[in-house]
């Protein structure tokens, strides 16, 4: 037979062998040796000792709560370590369970708020510089949009208006709008087609002659980096 004591606030749950108990705080209880090793294994680290005969109860009291603080630091940590990964990740808040907050409670220990967690804050932690980069990027496609429509229509209003006649002498000086809207989908022609693998390698590069391009072109190429690395645009030629 053996003893198994729980010296702990908790009162804790055994099952074995399709049977099952309680023991409650301060209570030894004494199960065959088979039962009692398995049970220990089992739930050990949540604050049962084996209590034979001669032990020092002092000291096997002192060990229960080691055991028991030990455990429920390690839940709290894991709890707080899962809410920082999902504040990175943009996700939202876990709530703790009431064990979790109670235990907290009890032992002073810290549990991360959902204040903290607001992923609204810039200057925070990188889930909210993350989140708010793919707000940025919603905008800059919407008014991305916006731009290439306008240019569409204004090259098809140009090009009606300049269709020439049978008649008509050929313009040695286009108009600067048609020029621009050349060189615009020139340059376009030169990033479009980029991926993850190339973009970068490419603006370094090619870093000069993009800070000349028409401000159109910059404005698809940033957007272009920003979506394709999830950072933002570097200030200094990448390497």
């Amino acid at each position: 037979m053996g003893n198994i004591a729980n010296f702990t606030p908790d009162t804790l749950e055994w099952k074995h062998l399709g049977m099952n108990g309680f023991i409650a705080p301060g209570e030894i209880v004494e199960m065959p040796e088979a039962r009692a090793n398995f049970v220990l294994t089992a739930i050990g680290q949540r604050g049962l000792v084996q209590m034979n005969f001669g032990d020092d109860p002092e000291a096997k009291k002192k060990l229960s709560m080691d055991l028991y603080r030990s455990f429920w630091d390690r839940q709290i940590q894991a709890h707080n370590q899962h809410n920082m990964n999902m504040r990175d990740q943009g996700n939202r808040y876990v709530q703790p369970t009431k064990e979790i907050e109670a235990h907290a409670k009890d032992l002073g220990l810290d549990i991360l708020r959902q204040d903290w967690f607001r992923t609204d804050n810039r200057g925070g932690s990188n889930g909210g510089d993350v989140k708010a980069l793919k707000e940025e990027n919603v905008v800059l496609k919407t008014t991305l949009t916006g731009l290439q429509d306008q240019m569409a229509l204004l090259m098809k209003m140009m090009q009606q208006k300049i269709e020439p006649s049978v008649d008509a002498p050929l313009n040695e000086n286009p108009s600067p709008v048609i020029s621009l809207v050349g060189e615009v989908e020139s340059n376009r022609n030169k990033y479009k087609r980029l991926g993850e693998s190339n973009m970068k390698g490419w603006l370094g590069n090619n870093w000069d002659d993009v800070h000349v391009m028409p401000k159109e072109n910059q404005f698809e190429i940033k957007a272009k980096y920003e979506e394709l690395y999830q950072t933002p645009y570097p200030t200094e030629r990448p390497v």
